[in-house]
């Protein structure tokens, strides 16, 4: 990357550890936001270790994912397809559950 002086910046990927830091941290973080969405699911993994364990497995195999490219830009792009799958995967689950598209 260049930055506005014609210097080059070098942009450093995330490791592993650090990903999964930052998402420990925004569970516990939404334990303590006004959303009672965010409370909601906050509260059911940090009240039920088992829970928590199994989130914090399941994360663990997508921040990997994540992590594994190299480069800050190849993070981004890999981050935002786990989000979309992880959206289309819900949406496919509450559409099996009620058995019609919500809205």
């Amino acid at each position: 990357m260049v930055a506005s002086g014609g210097e080059t910046m070098l942009v450093h990927a995330y490791k592993h550890a650090r990903l999964m830091e930052e998402s420990e941290a925004r569970v516990e973080m939404a334990a303590s936001f006004d959303s009672p969405a965010d409370l909601l699911v906050a509260s059911r993994l940090l009240e039920h270790p088992d829970a928590y364990r199994r989130w914090e497995a399941e994360h663990d195999r997508l921040m990997r994912a994540v992590s594994e490219p190299a480069r800050l830009a190849r993070q981004v792009v890999a981050l935002r397809s786990t989000a979309f799958t992880l959206v289309h995967r819900r949406r496919h689950s509450n559409i099996c559950v009620i058995g019609r598209l919500p809205g």
